[in-house]
């Protein structure tokens, strides 16, 4: 309900480098308490983070130059289904050859990449302003 308010006032940078800085938070949280209340804190802190990540990448997948009818958004499709089906497995490999908490890292890790692409590679201005 705030991602569209955030991104119109801040920019969809700055949403988005925050957004990864909040999985960041969130998994580290998850990984390193041991009490299930501060578990469902860091993963609601986590979701929050991710809210916005995925309409950003659909954004700026729209607005790749040179890209025309779509083709930015079908290839972001194409991989975030491929990602679907490639980071449960993993993660339950991970889980089951060393530990769950260390399979949380993977996440932990996405977030941080997430808020680096931000800051390194999205034009600072909202959604509307990339069109």
């Amino acid at each position: 309900f705030s991602g569209d308010p955030l991104t119109d006032r801040f920019g969809m940078r700055a949403v988005t480098r925050t957004g990864g800085l909040l999985v960041l938070i969130g998994m580290s949280i998850v990984i390193f308490t041991t009490t299930p209340l501060s578990a469902i804190s860091g993963f609601a802190i986590t979701g929050f983070g991710c809210s916005t990540l995925v309409p950003a990448a659909y954004a700026a997948s729209d607005a790749v130059p040179g890209w025309e009818g779509g083709m930015g958004i079908a290839l972001l499709g194409w991989i975030m289904r491929v990602g679907l089906l490639v980071t449960s497995p993993l993660m339950g490999t991970l889980s089951d050859a060393i530990s769950l908490r260390f399979a949380f890292v993977l996440p932990l890790t996405m977030g941080l990449v997430a808020a680096f692409i931000a800051q390194r590679y999205l034009a600072d201005s909202s959604v509307e302003q990339l069109r």
